[in-house]
């Protein structure tokens, strides 16, 4: 049975099934952009979506930032950049990011897909799994790296 569009059902699985999660991780924040509070780094998770999204289905990938907050305030000055990065746009060297998939066995880019009718509470459970095993680890290593005196040392 179908139950609304990929865009309704895509909204759903972040809602009730990824935010609550992420947040029970430690995260804050909704919808796309969720952060990970701490007073030297801005260690971010974003879900991107696919331009080539339509109502009938969509693919979405989950992108990791951490950015030592001094070095993010030198590129937002000097490159125009806004207050804090957003995990969906790539900063070059200076900014560690990676794609959730490049961390799973097989380093492949992994994008999930979302349609009408897909098992959202499945794919929440795999999405979850993923960030628990292989996404938060490796922020909390990045940042383990950064905080002790690494920071020239992230990028990629």
């Amino acid at each position: 049975m179908t139950i609304g569009t990929a865009q309704e059902r895509f909204r759903q699985l972040l809602r009730d099934q990824l935010a609550p999660s992420l947040r029970a991780m430690g995260f804050k924040g909704s919808g796309q952009e969720f952060v990970l509070p701490n007073e030297e780094l801005w260690v971010l998770l974003g879900i991107q979506r696919s331009r080539w999204s339509d109502s009938k289905g969509l693919d979405f990938t989950v992108q990791l930032t951490v950015a030592h907050k001094k070095i993010w305030k030198a590129l937002a000055e000097s490159r125009g950049y806004g207050e804090r990065p957003r995990s969906t746009r790539f900063y070059g060297p200076a900014i560690w990011q990676k794609r959730l998939g490049a961390l799973l066995p097989g380093g492949a880019d992994k994008w999930w897909p979302v349609h009408a009718d897909t098992d959202l509470r499945a794919l929440g459970t795999e999405l979850v799994a993923a960030i628990g095993e292989y996404g938060l680890p490796a922020l909390q290593a990045q940042m383990s790296s950064t905080t002790n005196g690494d920071e020239d040392s992230y990028g990629g």
